[in-house]
């Protein structure tokens, strides 16, 4: 929950009309205060009734592993935690359980069937096409056709995109696309000085560019990348920090992570073939960082939502691997102040205009509203 922007999104905007209780799992093993400072911005009461309350598994787990064999020890952990999810299910009772992708769906599934309830299936990635490469026949289709499985009999299927959603061969009665456009935290505080910050928001992991943007700036006068996120990789961090001009913050809450990259010049964005996840799965969906960079009205620097940026103009699309394109991309947006604002009001304006979560949230309610009224 701490890490995921998406589901914090969804728990403030069903809050405002419905009580809610958020199950979450601390398998990262952060800090308790960190959890408790999560706990005190998103808990509250009203009429002294929970209207929103969280629980959180405290049992640390493998996770954030930068391959598929390194992951199966999870699988260890896994029943645990779905065990913990449906007693807490059964002693609430709540008419709707949201699952937050695969790894939550089948509690929510059980109670569902036992208890008569409804459950949204909410698809942030398709694990199969996401995180187990096709040479692992077997698992792929297996994994494969359990998604199918639960997407089909849950009562709401949601995706965050028509191409993730078009990849279900079956959906249920009710279906909808709630893409994960970002909340307006825009407040114009930024001004022009001498320094391009780029920024990086995500894991410190291989395959989301970092090595490429390093070697890319290195030498390059006035500019500045800093990189906020879990840390997964300190081999990888130890390295690129070797550069004088890369500065690494660490994880950012919510609205401090906000409030960093609205401050940036630009935001990149860049994922390739050595990382944990498979390249098919950034060809699926729009990203995250691609509606940040609209709604802070700067440009991306990126190799995924290539049609998105193309259409609106608010962005610099490269090729993972080539460095000398980063390179210049950067140096354009560094000495044509003009060029960086224009891409950016485009972005801006587009964000104003369709891709903010005011609206999103609107189909939100209306789609809770349609599944409880069966």
């Amino acid at each position: 929950m701490i890490y995921e922007a998406r589901a914090i999104k969804i728990l403030k905007s069903l809050s405002k009309r419905y009580s809610i209780l958020v199950l979450g799992w601390n398998r990262e093993g952060n800090d308790n205060r960190d959890i408790e400072e999560f706990k005190r911005t998103y808990c509250r009461k009203t009429n002294d009734i929970n209207k929103v309350d969280i629980k959180i598994l405290n049992v640390r787990a493998p996770f954030g592993k930068q391959s598929l064999i390194l992951y199966v020890p999870m699988l260890l952990y896994f029943p645990l935690f779905w065990i913990w999810v449906f007693i807490n299910l059964c002693i609430y009772r709540p008419k709707i359980v949201h699952a937050c992708d695969f790894d939550t769906v089948l509690p929510g599934y059980i109670y569902k069937l036992i208890f008569s309830k409804k459950l949204v299936f909410d698809v942030f990635d398709r694990y199969a096409m996401t995180f187990i490469p096709v040479r692992f026949k077997r698992l792929y289709e297996a994994v494969n056709r359990l998604e199918e499985f639960f997407g089909r009999k849950s009562d709401l299927l949601i995706a965050v995109g028509e191409n993730i959603l078009s990849t279900f061969k079956t959906r249920p009665k009710r279906s909808s696309i709630i893409t994960n456009c970002a909340e307006d935290y825009n407040t114009n505080l930024k001004t022009d000085d001498d320094v391009l910050t780029l920024v990086y928001t995500g894991p410190l992991a291989r395959g989301r560019g970092l090595e490429n943007t390093t070697l890319a700036i290195k030498d390059l006068d006035n500019v500045e990348f800093c990189i906020y996120g879990p840390l997964i990789d300190e081999h990888l961090r130890s390295r690129i920090l070797q550069t004088k001009n890369v500065k690494y913050g660490g994880f950012l809450p919510n609205e401090d992570y906000y409030r960093t990259i609205i401050m940036a010049d630009a935001i990149v964005a860049l994922y390739g073939p050595e990382g944990p996840l498979q390249q098919t799965a950034y060809n699926i969906t729009v990203h995250n960082k691609t509606f940040e960079a609209m709604m802070c009205g700067i440009p991306i620097i990126t190799n995924v939502s290539t049609d998105l940026v193309k259409e609106i103009n608010f962005g610099i699309l490269v090729e993972y691997e080539d460095i000398a394109k980063i390179r210049t991309a950067i140096t354009s947006l560094r000495d044509n102040p003009e060029f960086r604002r224009s891409l950016g009001k485009n972005g801006r304006k587009a964000f104003l205009m369709k891709y903010n979560w005011q609206n999103v949230e609107k189909e939100l309610h209306r789609v809770y509203a349609d599944v409880l009224s069966e």
